[in-house]
């Protein structure tokens, strides 16, 4: 967190605009997951769990469900089709907040992970960037608001938000 940020926590455990989208299919990880969240130092907006084509979609809606109280709600959204990334992606782009952060059943955040993740996207080399375990930063958007394709010199295209 060495490069000077726009963002200021006011403090520990304040919340952020930012919706968490958890895409399940059947780990165990969900508790995991849900607990971490309340705990970071900046504490997300929203959460929503996201059950595509699941297995166990039962027994994880009912998992999130226990965990909704005065401090945290937890919405679902199912599909019996597993949409995949697709469809996390979709859900994404409905986020009341200025930002979004999809984890998948493999992640467990640590306790600083959405402060930096904030941090980061406040400066001003990563603020048009996609950041996670990978990441792309993004070009600036041509005269006709397109932006240039990372796949080819000349293409257009590519995820981006």
């Amino acid at each position: 967190m060495q490069l000077p940020s726009t963002f200021e926590l006011s403090r520990v455990g304040s919340p952020v605009s930012l919706t968490v989208v958890l895409n399940h299919f059947k780990r165990r990880t969900l508790c995991a997951q849900i607990e971490a969240l309340p705990a970071q130092t900046a504490v997300p907006s929203h959460i929503w769990l996201v059950l595509f084509g699941s297995p166990i979609v039962h027994k994880l809606e009912q998992v999130a469900r226990s965990y909704n109280d005065l401090r945290t709600t937890i919405s679902v959204v199912e599909s019996d089709l597993n949409l995949k990334y697709y469809g996390r992606m979709q859900v994404a782009v409905r986020a009341p907040t200025d930002f979004v952060l999809i984890i998948d059943d493999d992640m467990i955040p640590g306790a600083k992970f959405v402060e930096q993740m904030m941090h980061t996207a406040h400066t001003r080399e990563y603020e048009r960037a996609l950041l996670g375990s990978i990441g792309w930063i993004l070009p600036r958007p041509g005269a006709d608001g397109r932006f240039g394709s990372y796949r080819d010199l000349n293409g257009s295209g590519g995820v981006y938000f």
